[in-house]
C-alpha cells in the first residue's frame, strides 16, 4: 500500500482450487468450516488494519493487543470474491468493502441483486459495497461468436467496438462499478491492443 501510494486494494477469497492446495500440502476444509475460517479471518484482517492493536477470540484465529506495523496510508479496501449464493453473501454484506465475481452481465446482474439483498437483510447500506466483475474479453468482427463458445466454459464477452459498447452498458444497468479487462489474447501485443481499444474507443462512452 505504501509502494502504490494507498492505492492498493486486498483481494481476499475462501480458497477453493483443490488441486493447488494439494501440491502445496496445504489443507482445504469441507464448505462450512471453510467459511467459518474465512469469516473469521476477515475479522482478524478488519481488526489490525482499523485498530491500533487488534484482538480477536474465535473458533480458528485468536489474536490478542496484536499490531500490524507500518499501517496502510490509505483506505486498504478489502475486496472479497465470492459466487456463492448461501453463505457468502451474508460474509460480504458485513466485512466486505468491495465485491467481485466472474460473470457476463446477466450472470453479474443475478449475483449482484443476491449480495444487496444480503445487504439490506443486515441494515447495510448496498451502495456502500462496491461492485465489480471480469470475464474474458474477445474484440473483434467474430468476437460475439467466440466469447459464446468461451462463455460455455467461464465467463467471456466479445464482439466489435460497438458491440462491447454495447455489452459494457448492461453491466453498467446491471449495478457494476469497475469492469476488470482480462485478454483472451495469445500475445502480450495482443493484449496491450484490445487495452488501448478499451480505453481510447470503449471507455469514453461511460466517461
Amino acid at each position: 500500500d505504501r509502494i502504490s501510494g494507498g492505492r492498493f486494494v486486498l483481494g481476499m477469497g475462501a480458497g477453493w482450487q483443490i488441486n493447488e492446495h494439494a501440491k502445496f500440502g496445504i489443507d482445504l476444509p469441507k464448505p462450512g468450516p471453510l467459511l467459518r475460517r474465512f469469516d473469521e479471518a476477515l475479522q482478524v484482517i478488519r481488526a489490525l488494519r482499523d485498530e491500533d492493536r487488534g484482538s480477536f477470540a474465535g473458533e480458528f484465529y485468536t489474536l490478542t493487543d496484536a499490531p500490524m506495523a507500518p499501517k496502510a496510508v490509505g483506505p486498504l479496501p478489502i475486496m472479497v470474491g465470492g459466487a456463492g449464493e448461501k453463505v457468502m453473501p451474508r460474509i460480504i454484506a458485513r466485512w466486505a468493502d468491495e465485491w467481485n465475481v466472474w460473470g457476463d452481465p446477466a450472470r453479474f446482474a443475478h449475483k449482484n441483486a443476491i449480495i444487496t439483498q444480503a445487504c439490506e437483510a443486515i441494515g447495510r447500506d448496498p451502495r456502500s459495497v462496491a461492485r465489480s466483475t471480469q470475464a474474458t474479453v474477445v474484440l473483434g468482427p467474430d468476437g460475439a461468436a467466440k466469447a459464446a463458445a468461451l462463455n460455455e466454459r467461464a465467463p467471456a464477452i466479445g464482439g466489435t467496438v460497438e458491440q462491447l459498447i454495447d455489452v459494457v452498458g448492461q453491466y453498467v444497468e446491471a449495478g457494476l462499478d469497475e469492469l476488470i479487462v482480462p485478454s483472451g489474447a495469445r500475445s502480450p501485443q495482443e493484449a496491450l491492443d484490445l487495452w488501448a481499444t478499451f480505453m481510447e474507443e470503449i471507455l469514453p462512452s461511460f466517461q
